[in-house]
């Protein structure tokens, strides 16, 4: 192999490597998820985060949830509070052009999962979903989302 093959393989796997997008999950507090519970969510933003990227989140929500309802009892029987606590953004043409030369992008999310009747707390999560170089800033929300519902699904056993 040249060294100029060489020098672009290198290249191409840091990129590579770069865009991968890893979400680290921490539950504090997992609990006895039953099929078909219905949830009522909450979103609080203690980060600051576009009304576009707020919306994005809250469509994933509603979409991966409204599949739950279908086959859930008719009233709530969780509450779930998500707590954004940070969360940053790049531009999309700094995104493209620089990739992950332009830092990294992240969402952090508290989870808390309560009775919706006795407001007793069953459940606490955290999620960091975070990539850098390449990838779209609503594919990383809604992976945010998804992870969130599958604690709310699985209680924690992800």
């Amino acid at each position: 192999m040249t060294t100029r093959n060489g020098l672009l393989l290198g290249f191409v796997l840091l990129f590579v490597a770069g865009c991968a997008s890893p979400t680290k999950v921490d539950v504090s507090q997992s609990w006895d998820a039953s099929p078909g519970e219905r949830f009522a969510y909450e979103i609080d933003t203690q980060a600051e985060i576009s009304d576009e990227g707020l919306q994005i989140l809250d469509d994933r929500l509603q979409a991966l949830l409204e599949k739950t309802h279908d086959r859930a009892p008719a009233e709530t029987t969780r509450t779930v509070a998500i707590v954004i606590t940070d969360y940053r953004m790049r531009h999309g043409a700094a995104r493209y052009f620089l990739g992950w030369f332009a830092g990294a992008d992240h969402i952090v999310s508290d989870v808390t999962v309560s009775d919706a009747s006795s407001g007793d707390v069953l459940g606490e999560y955290n999620v960091h979903s975070r990539t850098t170089g390449g990838g779209t800033a609503r594919a990383l929300i809604e992976d945010h989302a998804n992870h969130i519902v599958r604690y709310l699904e699985s209680g924690g056993a992800e």
